[in-house]
C-alpha cells in the first residue's frame, strides 16, 4: 500500500516509526528511491520509488523484501506501470551506464556510492526483467 506525498524531510523517515531505519535514499532527476529496513535489523528492508509532483515525492512503487544490495552487484531491478529502474551501488563519484530496455543512461555514483536508473514506457507489461536480457550495467 502506498503512502501520501512527502517532502525532502520526510524520505528519511522510517514507514515504521520505532522500529525503522532509512538506510539510504538515492536520487536521481525527477526520481527517488527509499531503503527502509522496517524492523532496524537488516532482515526486512523494502524499496519504495517516488516521482516529484506538485512540490513533494510521490509514492509510486513499493517492493517488500528487497535487502539492499552491496557494491559493484546486480542491481535491484523493478518495473511498474510506466517505468522500468534499477538502483544499486558502486563507488562514490564514478560513473555506471545502465541499459534498459533498449535506452542506455550514464549517470554518476553519488557521495554514498549509490546511484539509481529509471526509464519511462508504454511496454513494461511485456518485460521479463529477471532473466536480464533487458538490463545490463557497466561500472566505470
Amino acid at each position: 500500500m502506498l503512502v501520501r506525498m512527502v517532502d525532502d524531510e520526510e524520505l528519511w523517515r522510517s514507514s515504521v516509526p520505532g522500529y525503522g531505519v532509512v538506510r539510504a535514499v538515492v536520487r536521481n532527476g525527477s526520481y527517488a528511491a527509499r531503503f527502509d529496513d522496517l524492523n532496524g535489523d537488516g532482515r526486512e528492508v523494502c524499496l519504495t520509488l517516488f516521482a516529484w509532483a506538485d512540490g513533494r515525492w510521490e509514492p509510486i512503487s513499493y517492493w517488500d523484501d528487497t535487502d539492499l544490495p552491496r557494491p559493484d552487484e546486480s542491481a535491484l531491478r523493478c518495473a511498474w506501470g510506466g517505468a522500468i529502474c534499477a538502483v544499486g551501488r558502486g563507488t562514490p563519484g564514478s560513473t555506471v551506464t545502465t541499459w534498459l530496455d533498449g535506452h542506455t543512461q550514464v549517470g554518476q555514483v553519488d557521495d554514498e556510492g549509490w546511484w539509481l536508473s529509471v526509464v519511462e514506457t508504454d511496454e513494461v507489461e511485456e518485460l521479463d526483467l529477471w532473466d536480464g536480457s533487458r538490463l545490463w550495467i557497466r561500472y566505470g
